[in-house]
């Protein structure tokens, strides 16, 4: 009696084993390079940010930031775009341009050159990881005197 269980075991693990090879597996999502992202997105950036000089002892004092705008991607890698940017209260308008990178891992870059005078810094570079559709990319800015990160959605 225990050899026809075992048997019967034996027989349906091989089954289960024989039908897995039938299921179709899911292909890894890639992205197209810098074609994955073109058109306009709407964004919204928060972090905090730290002013350090020479007189200031470390760690510096800490204060918000935001920002909120629209991008245009291009499709080859230029975006141009505007945004409003907050800091600790004092609101600016400002205009970029800039270029991006998309791997077919969907990670990359994205740098803003902004047009002076600003009340940020004159340019940001940071990583970036898209949705293969190209329908969101998340940006964080891996910079040593803020930390801020973005959540970019197409429109």
């Amino acid at each position: 009696m225990e050899k026809l269980g075992v048997k019967r075991a034996v027989t349906l693990f091989c089954l289960l084993i024989f039908a897995s090879l039938f299921v179709p597996s899911v292909p890894a999502q890639t992205c197209g390079g810098p074609g994955t992202l073109s058109g306009n997105y709407r964004f919204v950036a928060t972090g905090i940010g730290c002013t350090t000089n020479a007189q200031q002892p470390h760690p510096c004092p800490v204060f918000p930031l935001a920002s909120l705008g629209v991008v245009a991607f291009d499709g080859t890698g230029n975006l141009s775009g505007s945004d409003v940017h907050n800091v600790t209260g004092l609101s600016c308008s400002r205009t970029f341009t800039g270029t991006y990178t998309v791997g077919s891992d969907c990670r990359g870059t994205l740098t803003q050159i902004y047009a002076l005078p600003t009340c940020g810094p004159a340019s940001t570079s940071g990583d970036i990881v898209v949705a293969p559709d190209g329908s969101e990319i998340l940006f964080m800015l891996p910079d040593t005197a803020e930390v801020l990160t973005a959540d970019f959605k197409k429109q």
